[in-house]
């Protein structure tokens, strides 16, 4: 599974069926319906163990997120991308308490 940013909801075929079951058995995940079309979203325990995840990993993580913002801001134009830099080296501050800084990880990395 893909690394989730806190304000993404997420359609549940995102998921297999048994990982949704457990994510939502473990308090990891919740349904949201808007409309009528259910989503789920990822709860706060999820982004508290992601961020102690991050910190056991930083390299690595730091390396998906990279990826990822890459690929989400291919074709783009370079201000979507900034955004999406300055959004994940956020996220991943706020995510593992400042202990890991995106740009520092990247800039080793690049």
């Amino acid at each position: 599974m893909a690394i989730k940013f806190p304000h993404e909801l997420l359609s549940p075929t995102e998921f297999s069926k048994e990982l949704l079951e457990e994510l939502l058995n473990e308090g990891y995940a919740a349904e949201q319906m808007i409309d009528g079309q259910k989503f789920i979203k990822m709860t706060s325990k999820y982004f508290e163990e992601l961020g102690d995840y991050i910190k056991q990993f930083p390299k690595e993580l730091c390396l998906e997120y990279w990826e990822r913002l890459v690929d989400d801001t291919r074709n783009c134009d370079i201000m979507d991308f900034v955004r999406g830099f300055c959004e994940t080296h956020l996220t991943i501050k706020k995510l593992t308490n400042a202990e890991v800084d995106f740009i520092e990880e990247i800039s080793r990395e690049l």
